[in-house]
């Protein structure tokens, strides 16, 4: 699955760590493929959350390493910020993309788009994923263990 966000300045976009706070919490252990500041200077993060490392219910589990995929792409002389996600992806790291999608989006003022043709404001995006990012870290952990 794959998210799109308008961006007019790159420079109103996050630091990773800033991204993991939002994403899961502050202080837990990521694996992270790019600078701290690679989304305001360069094109591309990659962040995974090592749940095993945090909680030893995810050893052996299939989904305990999951990679959201951050990329600037130009697209008609226009700067757009992708969010991928494997389409298997657990309930936490879903969450964990939809939240990262509203924080930039209300950081930058800007257009969210789901499916690439229908461009949205953040106030009908939070409708559509309301079940995810409503929902505490902790209990998106223990939904995604229980799923």
């Amino acid at each position: 699955m794959k998210l799109f966000l308008k961006v007019k300045d790159k420079n109103c976009l996050p630091e990773a760590d800033e991204l993991v706070a939002i994403m899961w919490k502050r202080g837990v252990n990521i694996s992270r493929v790019g600078r701290q500041d690679s989304l305001i200077i360069g094109t591309s993060l990659t962040l995974s959350w090592d749940k095993w490392l945090d909680d030893e219910r995810w050893r052996g589990h299939p989904k305990c390493k999951e990679y959201l995929y951050f990329e600037i792409e130009t697209i008609n002389n226009e700067q757009q910020l992708s969010i991928e996600i494997d389409e298997d992806a657990c309930f936490v790291d879903f969450r964990a993309m939809y939240k990262a999608v509203e924080f930039i989006a209300e950081r930058c003022n800007t257009l969210i788009s789901i499916d690439k043709g229908i461009w949205v404001q953040i106030k009908e995006y939070r409708l559509k994923v309301d079940n995810y990012i409503k929902i505490n870290f902790q209990e998106a952990v223990e939904k995604s263990l229980h799923d």
